[in-house]
């Protein structure tokens, strides 16, 4: 007769369980705090109405085009090509956003670490060296969250140029984040070549839907969703993160 106790196989149960938050990097708190600061500072508008700051806040292609191409208007223009990316249209708006930001926005900006993943990220020591990191990954992470949203902007100028329709909201800038989560997954894999198609096919899922079907739903008159700066954002991202990623190992320890 067998009298040997049974192998426990470990189960997710088992696993130590961590708070969802627990590894939010630094540089996506900022932005995401940013962005609910705003949104909670505009709950107050009247309906159909908007709060003469905010819409200082907004972008409008034909200002920006015709600053651009015939220098009328005031510099301030330029302006909106950073502060339209924390302007959000209404609750759903921002909760999409933010939804996307907490899903890619981590492992994009723990990207900028060296020898950092998601699962080191929380434990990494307190040690001075180790905090400057952190600080210098969100200062790249937040640059490169702005540059990705100003291309996306210009993007969108570029192909509606007399357009008076404002542009809010930070989309285009998580197109970029979302690029530089699938360089940043890629090159922490440990063999990076064997994730090269999952992560293909996320690229072109997303654009697929961010821009493709955001087309067809515009053109729908169905809602009016800027898949210009979601193309140019998603394009800007894979083109600078490999910068950003250079300049986050320049001056470190190897």
């Amino acid at each position: 007769m067998n009298t040997s106790v049974p192998e426990h196989k470990p189960t997710n149960s088992d696993s130590p369980r961590e708070p969802i938050f627990k590894n939010l990097p630094i540089g996506t708190i900022l932005i995401l705090l940013v962005i609910g600061a705003i949104f909670v500072a505009r709950i107050g508008e009247p309906e159909g109405g908007t709060y003469v700051w905010a819409a200082n806040l907004q972008l409008i292609s034909q200002k920006i085009a015709l600053y651009l191409t015939e220098g009328t208007g005031g510099t301030n223009e330029l302006w909106t090509l950073i502060s339209y990316q924390f302007l959000h249209a209404g609750r759903f708006h921002i909760v999409m956003n933010a939804a996307m930001l907490l899903q890619v926005g981590p492992i994009c900006e723990i990207g900028f670490i060296p020898h950092a993943n998601l699962n080191n990220y929380a434990n990494m020591p307190r040690a001075n060296f180790a905090q400057k990191l952190k600080m210098k990954a969100a200062l790249l992470f937040i640059l490169y969250f702005l540059a990705c949203g100003i291309i996306a902007a210009l993007g969108f100028v570029w192909l509606n140029s007399s357009s008076s329709i404002p542009l809010v909201g930070a989309s285009g800038s998580i197109s970029g984040i979302f690029a530089g989560y699938l360089w940043s997954a890629f090159i922490m894999a440990p063999r990076g070549s064997q994730i090269v198609r999952p992560l293909a096919e996320s690229a072109i899922v997303f654009l697929v839907i961010n821009v493709g079907l955001a087309a067809l739903v515009r053109g729908s008159n169905l809602i009016a969703i800027a898949w210009e700066a979601h193309l140019f954002g998603f394009l800007a991202g894979l083109v600078l993160y490999p910068l950003f990623y250079r300049l986050s190992r320049t001056g470190t320890m190897p």
